[in-house]
Order: C-alpha cells, then sequence, then structure tokens
C-alpha cells in the first residue's frame, strides 16, 4: 500500500523509522538526520520525524538547524510541549555566551532502566538559572555535592543545576559520606 506523495509504502517508512531509531541510540547522528530527511521527505506531517531530526541537529550542535525542525513540528502541531521546550531551550543556548559546544555523548539505553535499590529518576527542586539548564544534553554526567543540609547536582564545570528532594538527599548524604560512589545523568 503507497502512503506519500513519494510512493514510499508503510513497511517502507517503518523499516526507516526503526533505522532513525537506531541510529540515535547509538548516537549515529549524520545517520539519524540522513534517514529522517528521508522520512519527512516522504510524509510532511510526521512529527515525530521532525522531532528526531530537531534532537539529532541539536546532539550535533546545529542549534539553526534544529530549530528550524522545532519550528516545523509547532507549524503542525501548535500545542506540542516538547517542540516548544527544545525551541526555548536552542533560544537560551544562542544567547548564552559562555556555552559548551562539541559535546557529543553515547547513550547507553541501560542507563535509564530502573533498577529497585540500584537507581532512581527524581526531579530537583530549587532549580538553577534557566541558561545552566538548558545547556544540559540528555545523557550527560552531572555531579552529586553535599552543601549543609542538601545535595545539591553540579555539572562538569561546577555550575548549580538543583538540589535533590530531601528524602533522597538525606539518605545519599550518609553513603557520599562515607565514600560510596554514584553516578548521576541527565534524563
Amino acid at each position: 500500500m503507497k502512503t506519500s506523495r513519494n510512493n514510499v509504502d508503510t513497511q517502507e517508512l517503518q523499516d526507516l523509522e526503526n533505522a532513525a531509531v537506531d541510529a540515535a541510540i547509538c548516537a549515529n547522528w549524520l545517520d539519524a538526520i540522513e534517514i529522517n530527511k528521508k522520512i519527512v521527505n516522504a510524509q510532511k506531517n510526521d512529527v515525530q520525524a521532525y522531532l528526531r531530526l530537531g534532537f539529532a541537529y541539536l546532539q550535533m550542535q546545529k542549534l539553526n538547524n534544529a530549530l528550524e525542525q522545532y519550528k516545523a513540528v509547532l507549524a503542525i502541531q501548535p500545542q506540542n510541549m516538547i517542540a516548544a521546550e527544545y525551541a526555548e531551550k536552542i533560544k537560551l543556548q544562542k544567547t548564552d555566551p559562555k556555552k559548551t559546544t562539541g559535546v557529543k555523548l553515547l547513550l547507553d539505553p541501560q542507563t535509564f532502566v530502573e533498577l529497585p535499590g540500584k537507581t532512581k529518576s527524581v526531579s530537583l527542586n530549587q532549580l538553577g538559572q534557566k541558561n545552566i539548564l538548558a545547556s544540559l544534553i540528555v545523557g550527560e554526567q552531572v555531579y552529586l555535592s553535599i552543601r549543609k543540609r542538601h545535595v545539591e547536582i553540579r555539572t562538569e564545570s561546577g555550575e548549580y543545576a538543583g538540589i535533590l528532594p530531601d528524602d533522597v538527599g538525606t539518605r545519599l548524604m550518609y553513603f557520599l559520606e562515607n565514600d560510596s560512589v554514584y553516578h548521576v545523568f541527565v534524563q
């Protein structure tokens, strides 16, 4: 069954989508960009392909290209929160003269799998400045720092990102003070 203007059938589109996701998981951003471009050319209103394309450009630090993709999503779906948030993040990054460029991360798909007693995903409290948060990349390692009665999250350059919730921070303080090692990543 043909489903697009470029005579690409649904199975071929599904194969392209799977290949695009696989390329992103392997942090092969150039392939991810090319594959998602093919999908967008075949289906002009494929929001997911535009989102993947924008994210791939973002990972390559091609902010103008990424912003263009998120604007395309917003033209199709004006209420799309993912595109709106990434567009805002890009605008903040473009105005921050201290932002780092060229950060490339190879994401392990297991990084964000929660294992009871081993891993935990938490939202931060008392968030840092927007421009600091906007410069963080999914999968980037951040660091725990004990400050008085709280455990802060800081970037590699020591910039404040926020604090852990009290229940988690209090438990971790004991272990951190006794030389336990933890790895913390942006999700």
